[in-house]
C-alpha cells in the first residue's frame, strides 16, 4: 500500500492539471492564415487578405468559397481529461488526445488511427483576450487558426 500511494498522488496530480488547462471548453474557428502571413480570412467578417491578389474577383471569391467549406463550422472540444475532438457541424474530423506544455506554450496532438498507428505533433499555442491561435495542418497546408469559445 506504501508503495501505491507516490503513484497515487501522481496520478491525482496529473489529471488536476489536465482538468485546470486554459484549453479546456469547445473552440470554434473564426479566423485562418497562412504561416507567412500572405492570406488571412475572417469567417465572421467574411473578409478576405491577400498579399499578392489576382486581377479577378472571381478568384478571390472561389478562394473564401474554399475557405468557408474547409474551416467553417469546426471546432476543437479540448476535455479535461485530456482527449480532444474535432468536428465540422456534427462530422467527426479527428479525436485522439492532448497534452499541455505550459511553461513552453506547446500542445501536443496525440492522433490514433483506425488501424492502431499513433501520429503526434506538437504546436504553438497562444491565448490572447480570450483568442486562441494554433498553427494546424489542414490538407497538408500549414495554417494558423484563430479560435473562439
Amino acid at each position: 500500500m506504501k508503495c501505491l500511494l507516490p503513484t497515487i498522488i501522481a496520478t491525482l496530480f496529473f489529471y488536476s492539471a489536465i482538468g485546470q488547462n486554459k484549453l479546456n471548453g469547445t473552440w470554434t474557428v473564426f479566423a485562418i492564415s497562412t504561416i507567412d502571413g500572405k492570406m488571412y480570412f475572417n469567417l465572421d467578417k467574411d473578409s478576405l487578405f491577400v498579399a499578392t491578389p489576382t486581377n479577378k474577383s472571381e478568384d478571390q471569391e472561389k478562394l473564401k468559397s474554399d475557405l468557408k467549406q474547409a474551416v467553417s463550422d469546426m471546432h476543437f472540444e479540448f476535455l479535461n481529461n485530456g482527449f480532444y475532438n474535432l468536428t465540422r457541424d456534427t462530422t467527426s474530423l479527428g479525436k485522439g488526445s492532448y497534452v499541455i506544455s505550459e511553461k513552453q506554450k506547446t500542445v501536443t496532438f496525440i492522433i490514433k488511427s483506425e488501424q492502431g498507428y499513433a501520429h503526434n505533433f506538437m504546436t504553438d499555442y497562444k491565448i490572447k483576450n480570450g483568442k486562441l491561435l494554433i498553427k494546424y495542418k489542414i490538407e497538408g497546408q500549414s495554417m494558423k487558426l484563430f479560435l473562439k469559445r
